[in-house]
């Protein structure tokens, strides 16, 4: 294994920024995708319940194809880009396609699995929250921001004690994450 500088990958504060500028863009593409299931009657709980998880799955697609894509061709997603930090292989080689979909891979099925025991421990007030946001007229009485406030902070809870794969930057020698030591990856300052 390649033993990098401390200051290559000591770049902790980088990826956490970079990781929620992505989260803001990816939060973004989440409430333009929902914006259809308002046009959905409360009434139909079947069809409301159909929508929601098609567009789970959709979001999960955009989210692997976002990440995959920008890390092949840019070396990294827009906040890494925008943070002047990169994706390499542990040769510090641009990553393959393949390597690129692993990681990508994982990092969806770790956010995927963090959100759903999530979901499971705060099901009542998320979907609380998520029928005030599909609902335009209980929308305007409790105010937009403070119910898109409330998902966002539930989603961000979820991150903080759920999302473990990214505590092992912590412990391990090159500061990589679950996904990036099941990819075999490293992210580093460009130089």
């Amino acid at each position: 294994m390649n033993q990098n500088t401390p200051a290559e990958v000591n770049i902790f504060w980088r990826r956490f920024f970079a990781f929620l500028i992505d989260l803001v863009f990816m939060m973004f593409i989440g409430i333009l995708l929902m914006l259809p299931l308002s046009l959905v009657s409360q009434k139909e709980t079947q069809t409301t319940g159909l929508a929601i998880i098609l567009v789970l799955i959709l979001w999960l697609g955009v989210a692997f194809s976002y990440d995959m894509i920008l890390t092949k061709l840019l070396g990294g997603t827009l906040g890494k880009k925008i943070l002047k930090i990169k994706v390499v292989d542990l040769g510090q080689s641009p990553l393959s396609w393949e390597r690129s979909a692993g990681r990508a891979f994982s990092r969806v099925l770790h956010m995927f699995l963090s959100n759903f025991i999530i979901k499971l421990l705060l099901e009542d007030k998320i979907m609380e929250n998520l029928k005030l946001a599909l609902d335009p007229l209980q929308l305007a009485s409790h105010g937009a921001a403070s119910v898109f406030l409330t998902i966002s902070f539930l989603w961000i809870l979820s991150i903080l004690i759920l999302y473990t794969g990214y505590y092992f930057y912590f412990f391990t020698q090159n500061r990589q994450t679950l996904h990036d030591l099941m990819a075999g990856t490293l992210v580093v300052r460009k130089r």
